[in-house]
């Protein structure tokens, strides 16, 4: 019967998700490493990074939620130029596939983003400015076509089996936006310290997400500030921060965390870190890097007002990346 439960209250979970989809977007745990996502200016290397993330959304111990990433962020830079420290403005470049899954196929979003960005020096002294502009392709598919969630009751509580009569079943076609999205940032690469700061609007058009173009279902702007600090210790080791801050509609969502990267030689690191989303996750982050590979994996375990409540949304986020 537990079990019953958990898979009802996962379908009602995602669902809702989706329903609400124009008061936030998703939640990354590692939003560091999806920066490019969140503002397209933040490109601040000039290595080419590839990373393919799988996201797996577990409310009380229920898998309810996978969500799949592919992206590529680009220095449009030539080998010699990537390696050089020359402060001359660069043009970058990020592709990304995002693909979700709901409830088992109750919810299927998928998203192919595109953008590009210019880095300008502002000084000798690795000071730079950069401005980035975004499109996304968006297509979200709700299908409760052979889903049985009880809605209907008798003495005994719900009756299983008994077909969910939402008008909105009738629908399965797939409903298509297009976001645009932008992003400045300063940031500065120095040998005793790295930063940056950025701001960013997202869904700047306010497409509709739904087939009747209502207004309750129009994404709102999302505007967020990013900021990150790494000093490199006299070990050779690095010590940061960072915070990614949302606001869109009535909804907010603060991550900030803080990591330590050991390193043992040139190019092997151990990292370890932690974030936290306010009122909603915990989120402690383990990394390893040899050469030009990267794995990852976070764990979200859920505070605040659902956790009060036995409303256990946890999360694991596992990541493979290339730096080249």
């Amino acid at each position: 019967m537990k079990n019953i439960v958990n898979k009802i209250l996962g379908i009602i979970a995602v669902a809702s998700t989706a329903m609400n989809s124009q008061a936030q977007d998703i939640h990354f745990s590692r939003v560091e490493d999806m920066a490019t996502i969140y503002n397209q200016s933040l490109k601040t290397t000039k290595d080419i990074r590839l990373q393919a993330v799988n996201r797996d959304v577990q409310f009380n111990s229920a898998s309810t939620y996978k969500t799949q990433v592919a992206i590529g962020d680009f220095a449009l830079l030539n080998k010699a130029k990537r390696t050089s420290d020359d402060n001359k403005g660069f043009f970058t470049a990020t592709f990304a596939y995002v693909g979700d899954n709901g409830a088992a196929g109750v919810i299927k979003n998928t998203s192919a983003i595109v953008g590009l960005a210019y880095a300008l020096p502002l000084n000798e002294n690795g000071l730079y400015l950069a401005a980035g502009f975004q499109t996304g392709i968006n297509s979200l598919n709700i299908n409760f076509d052979g889903k049985t969630v009880p809605e209907q009751y008798n003495q005994y509580g719900l009756i299983p089996d008994m077909p969910n009569n939402d008008p909105a079943n009738a629908y399965n076609a797939p409903i298509r936006w297009v976001d645009l999205n932008s992003g400045l940032s300063l940031f500065k690469n120095g040998e005793k310290a790295n930063w940056y700061l950025g701001a960013s609007a997202r869904h700047l058009n306010k497409p509709y997400t739904n087939i009747s173009k209502t207004a309750l279902y129009q994404l709102g702007v999302n505007y967020g500030v990013q900021a990150g600090y790494s000093i490199n210790l006299a070990s050779k080791d690095v010590l940061g921060a960072y915070a990614f801050l949302n606001w869109q509609s009535k909804a907010n969502d603060y991550t900030i965390g803080v990591k330590y990267q050991k390193n043992f030689g040139t190019n092997t690191s151990l990292s370890v870190g932690v974030a936290s989303r306010t009122g909603a996750a915990i989120i402690p982050r383990f990394d390893l890097r040899y050469n030009k590979v990267a794995v990852g994996v976070s764990f979200e375990s859920t505070t605040g007002k659902m956790k009060t409540d036995n409303l256990n949304r946890n999360a694991t986020e596992v990541v493979l990346g290339f730096i080249l």
